[in-house]
C-alpha cells in the first residue's frame, strides 16, 4: 500500500533534478552564448597550459633574443583560465623611460582587469652610458625603428643645430664621424641600433607558448619613441597583428613605411605637442621639433596607409568613441570598408584613424584610466583570423580583419567627470583639473594678488630651502613667476597643458646656444638659483621659432628631473621647483624630465 507513495515520491525527486539539470543546462547555454565569439578564435599553443605567472598581478619577465638578455612586465588578468583564449597586447613606453612607468601610465592593466586580456609591457634596450636623470634608472631604454638610426646626408632626420654625442648608442657605433649620420658632432640617431622587432616577435611567440592566447587578437601600442616603434611593427608585422594604436608618435621624417596587408590603426596626439609634433611647425621644415628632430607628421604618414588599407579615395569621417569631448578628444578618418566574402564578415573595416586632444606630448588626455579605455575600445574591435600563431598564416589574406560583434560598455564624457575618471584626474602631472577646482583657483587668485600688492617690485623667485617651509629668496633670477614681471631678457611664454590648465614661465630668449639633451653644459642659459634642492633643476635650451634657414630664436626653460610617471603627481619634483610652480612633464623628449611652471 505504501509503495504507490514511495514511487510517487521518487518520481518527484527525479522530476526535480531533471528540472533542475536542465535549467543549470539553459543557463550555461546561454553564458555561452554571451561570452563566446561570433567569429573565428585562435587557440595558441599554451592553452590548457597553467599559467607561469599569478593571475591579477604583474611579474617581471626574462627572455634571451639574439644573445643579449632582455626584459618586460607581464600582467595576466585574475579572470584568466587556461582554458578560453585571450587577446594580448604589447605595449611600448616612450624614450628614457620604462615598462613600469608604461604600465602606470597607459592604464592598460586597468583595463585587462575588466575587458580579460594579458599584456607585456616591453622596456626598450639601454646601450647608452648616460643615466636619464639624475634620479632615474640608469639608461636611455629605447626602439629602433620609424627612422630613428636611419638619417643620412640625404634624408637627414634632424636640424643643424640638434644633434650632438650624448645620443650616441653603443649598437650604433659604426655610424658614426659621418655628416649627419650617426650619433655624434651632428649625426641624427638617437635610439640604439639593436633589432626591436625580433624581441617583440619573439615575446610574442614566448606567451602563446605560456598561455591561452587568441592569435587573431594580438595588438600593439606606445607612448612617443614607443608609438614610432608601434607604427613600425605595424608595418613589419600586419600580417600577425589585428590593430596598432600609436599615441603621441609617428615616423621619422623620410622613413614612412607601410603594412604590406592592411591594419586599422588608431593615432592619438595632443594639439600642443612640440617633441613629435603631427604637423608642421616654425622650428624648421616639416614637422620639426623643439629640440630639432624632424617627423613626418600624420597626414603623409596616412596618405600612405591609406593606399595600403585601400581607402584612398574614400572621404574621412569623424569617428566617434565613448571619450568624444573628454579633453576635447575628437576623432576623424577613414573606415576603408571592403566588401569581402568572409566566414564571419560581408563587410569589413581597416580604419585610418587620427585623433587630436587638447595637451602635450603624454599619454591621452594626462590620465592613465582615459588612455587606457580610449585604447582598448579601438583594439577590441578588429580581429585578425589568417593569423594562425607564431607569424603563420593562413595563404587566403581577402579577410584579413573583421569588425567584432561585441563592443565595450558605453563610456561618456560625461561619466568620465562623475565616475570612472575620478582618480586619473587627482593623479595627474598637473594641478587637478575637476571643475570643482576651479573655486580654488579663485581663492588662490585672490591671495596671489595680496601677495602681488606687497611684492610688485620682487623680480625672481623663492625656492624651499630643504623641502620644509622655509624657503630661500633668489631676487634676480630668470625663470621668475609672469604673474611678478619678468626680467628684461625675459618673455613669457605659455603651454597649453590639458583642456582645464596652462603653465607660464620667464624664459630668456637668445640668439645662440645649445640645444636640447640632458644637463647639457654651456648651453648658453642662465644657470638657476642654488640651493640643497636644486641640484635637480637644470636648464635646457629650446627653438622659440625660425627667422631664416640661417638664423634660430632660442629660449631657455627651467627643467626638472622626474622620477613618477608622465601620468603621475611627482611631489618631490614640484618641491625642487620655485614656490608656486610645478614640475610638468610631457614638453620633454626625456620622459623624466619636466619643466617648473606657473
Amino acid at each position: 500500500g505504501n509503495y504507490p507513495i514511495y514511487f510517487g515520491m521518487a518520481r518527484g525527486m527525479v522530476d526535480a533534478r531533471l528540472a533542475r539539470s536542465i535549467a543549470a543546462l539553459g543557463a550555461r547555454i546561454l553564458v555561452l552564448s554571451l561570452i563566446l565569439p561570433t567569429r573565428a578564435v585562435g587557440f595558441s599553443a599554451g592553452c590548457l597550459t597553467p599559467a607561469s605567472a599569478p593571475p591579477g598581478r604583474t611579474v617581471n619577465q626574462d627572455i634571451l633574443v639574439n644573445g643579449v638578455t632582455r626584459s618586460f612586465l607581464l600582467h595576466v588578468p585574475l579572470s584568466y583560465i587556461p582554458t578560453f583564449p585571450v587577446p594580448l597586447i604589447v605595449s611600448h613606453h616612450g624614450w628614457t623611460s620604462n615598462a613600469s612607468q608604461d604600465e602606470t601610465s597607459s592604464g592598460l592593466s586597468i583595463q585587462s582587469e575588466k575587458h580579460g586580456f594579458i599584456v607585456a609591457y616591453l622596456n626598450g634596450y639601454n646601450d647608452n652610458t648616460h643615466p636619464p636623470t639624475l634620479l632615474g634608472d640608469g639608461g636611455w631604454e629605447s626602439w629602433n625603428g620609424g627612422g630613428t638610426v636611419n638619417s643620412t646626408e640625404n634624408k637627414k632626420g634632424c636640424t643643424w643645430w640638434s644633434g650632438n654625442s650624448n645620443y650616441c648608442y653603443e649598437s650604433c657605433k659604426n655610424r658614426r664621424s659621418k655628416l649627419w649620420t650617426g650619433c655624434d658632432k651632428s649625426g641624427c640617431d638617437w635610439t640604439t641600433c639593436f633589432d626591436s622587432t625580433s624581441f617583440n616577435t619573439a615575446v610574442l611567440d614566448l606567451l602563446e607558448d605560456q598561455y591561452c592566447i587568441d592569435t587573431t587578437r594580438e595588438y600593439a601600442t606606445g607612448q612617443s619613441n614607443g608609438a614610432i616603434y608601434t607604427f613600425q611593427i605595424g608595418a613589419s608585422l600586419s600580417t600577425r597583428l589585428a590593430a596598432i594604436a600609436p599615441i603621441s608618435g609617428g615616423f621619422m621624417q623620410g622613413y614612412i613605411q607601410t603594412p604590406s596587408s592592411p591594419l586599422p590603426v588608431l593615432s592619438v596626439t595632443g594639439t600642443e605637442d612640440i617633441i613629435v609634433p603631427a604637423n608642421w611647425t616654425i622650428f624648421g621644415g616639416g614637422a620639426t621639433s623643439v629640440e630639432g628632430w624632424i617627423y613626418s607628421g600624420i597626414s603623409p604618414v596616412f596618405k600612405e596607409w591609406e593606399i595600403a588599407n585601400q581607402c584612398e579615395m574614400q572621404d574621412p569621417i569623424h569617428y566617434p568613441t565613448t571619450l568624444d569631448g573628454f579633453q576635447d578628444l575628437y576623432c576623424w578618418g577613414k573606415l576603408c570598408k571592403q566588401k569581402k566574402s568572409c566566414p564571419f564578415a560581408k563587410e569589413v573595416e581597416y580604419p585610418v584613424v587620427r585623433c587630436a586632444w587638447t595637451g602635450g606630448h603624454n599619454y591621452f588626455g594626462n590620465s592613465g584610466r582615459a588612455n587606457g579605455h580610449l585604447v582598448w575600445e579601438f583594439l577590441s574591435k578588429f580581429s585578425n583570423p589568417n593569423h594562425l600563431g607564431k607569424g603563420k598564416t593562413l595563404s587566403k589574406t581577402e579577410c584579413v580583419h573583421t569588425n567584432l560583434t561585441s563592443e565595450p560598455k558605453m563610456f561618456t564624457a560625461i561619466m568620465a567627470h562623475k565616475f570612472n575618471l575620478t582618480e586619473p584626474i587627482k593623479d595627474m602631472t598637473t594641478v587637478e583639473v575637476e571643475r570643482e577646482s576651479e573655486k580654488k583657483k579663485v581663492v588662490q587668485q585672490k591671495d596671489a594678488e595680496k601677495i602681488f600688492q606687497q611684492e610688485r617690485n620682487f623680480k625672481g623667485y623663492r625656492l624651499n630651502a630643504t623641502g620644509g617651509n622655509s624657503s630661500v629668496e633668489c631676487p634676480g633670477f630668470h625663470y621668475g613667476n609672469p604673474f611678478f614681471g619678468c626680467l628684461a631678457d625675459e618673455e613669457v611664454f605659455t603651454f597649453r597643458i590639458d583642456h582645464f590648465n596652462v603653465g607660464r614661465i620667464c624664459a630668456p630668449k637668445r640668439r645662440k646656444g645649445k640645444v636640447g639633451g640632458y644637463r647639457t653644459p654651456n648651453n648658453g642659459c642662465p644657470p638657476p638659483c642654488e640651493t640643497f634642492l636644486s641640484r635637480r633643476l637644470f636648464t635646457t635650451c629650446l627653438a622659440a621659432g625660425t627667422n631664416s634657414q640661417e638664423r634660430q630664436d632660442y629660449i631657455c626653460l627651467l627643467t626638472c628631473d622626474r622620477a613618477m610617471p608622465s601620468t603621475s603627481v611627482d611631489f618631490f619634483a614640484d618641491t625642487a621647483c620655485p614656490l608656486g610652480s610645478t614640475c610638468v612633464a610631457g614638453l620633454s623628449r626625456f620622459a623624466n624630465v619636466g619643466v617648473c611652471l606657473f
